[in-house]
């Protein structure tokens, strides 16, 4: 049985090929985990850590209307919007 218990942003991505992912923020780890929405499994871990040893808290994560692409910002250090394309997970802005 899986239990998430939410303590962060969630975000669902509901086009296309990434239809049923869903990107949720572990801000003390510094980290965005993409889940299966049907059975919550683990499908990637990224890491966002411009800062190592510093904890930078990636929120406000949003994924675009068209689906093609998917953002983060971080709360600590300098404000950073950090933008992913949504197949495959690649940072690319």
């Amino acid at each position: 049985m899986l239990v998430l218990v939410l303590t962060a942003p969630l975000v669902a991505c509901g086009t296309g090929d990434q239809a049923g992912r869903v990107y949720l923020g572990s801000g003390m780890t510094d980290r965005v985990f993409v889940l299966d929405s049907r059975d919550g499994a683990v499908l990637d871990t990224l890491t966002l850590d411009p800062r190592r040893g510093e904890t930078d808290e990636p929120h406000g994560l949003a994924v675009a209307p068209d689906g093609r692409h998917w953002y983060a910002t971080l709360s600590h250090g300098e404000p950073t919007l950090w933008k992913f394309e949504s197949d495959g997970d690649r940072l690319v802005g």
